[in-house]
């Protein structure tokens, strides 16, 4: 079956000192291929057929004054600095799910501060939870804390957002069971 292709124009004439416009029309018919008709059906069952839902961004809500801690042993040293020394302390904590979805790489945020009032982290972001289930999650992190630091740490304003589908993965890349689980998704 041809197709029929119109194309409109627009020329401007050179000839005189004020340009004046006139229209040209062109036709073509062409055959479509095999492949084109291929493509042509793939576009439209794309389009006829249910659009996934979008993922919805969740606030999820962490009561601070919760929060647990503990010592997690020495750790390797604090990224960007292979000679300083640091520990590790274990943040435990509940994670509300206000939703009835299921969220996915929910970004922790928080006031870390130590008992001399300085901060422990420079940008906030605290961690990453891969999924929280509706209602109530016990929720443990880890953070590398410099040595030197005095414990225990003052923790205020958490909160996590995560979304209702799954999406790029980020986990802490300092982790080795982090990227095996990412590896299972």
């Amino acid at each position: 079956m041809p197709i029929t292709l119109s194309c409109a124009s627009v020329l401007a004439s050179a000839t005189t000192s004020q340009p004046s416009t006139t229209r040209r029309s062109v036709v073509t018919r062409v055959e479509p291929s095999e492949s084109s008709r291929a493509l042509a059906s793939l576009i439209a069952v794309l389009a006829l057929s249910s659009s996934p839902a979008l993922a919805k961004t969740v606030e999820i809500s962490i009561d601070a004054s919760a929060i647990e801690q503990s010592s997690c042993g020495m750790a390797g040293g604090v990224p960007g600095s292979g000679t300083y020394k640091a520990s590790c302390v274990a943040l435990s904590f509940t994670a509300t799910n206000p939703s009835k979805d299921n969220v996915y790489n929910a970004d922790v945020f928080g006031n870390v501060k130590d008992q001399a009032n300085d901060d422990v982290l420079n940008s906030g972001r605290i961690g990453a939870i891969k999924e929280l289930k509706p209602g109530a999650n016990e929720v443990k992190l880890e953070l590398t804390v410099g040595a030197s630091q005095p414990l225990p740490l003052k923790l205020k304003k958490f909160k996590a957002r995560g979304t209702t589908e799954k999406l790029t993965m980020s986990g802490n890349p300092y982790d080795y069971e982090d990227v095996l689980a990412y590896e299972s998704y």
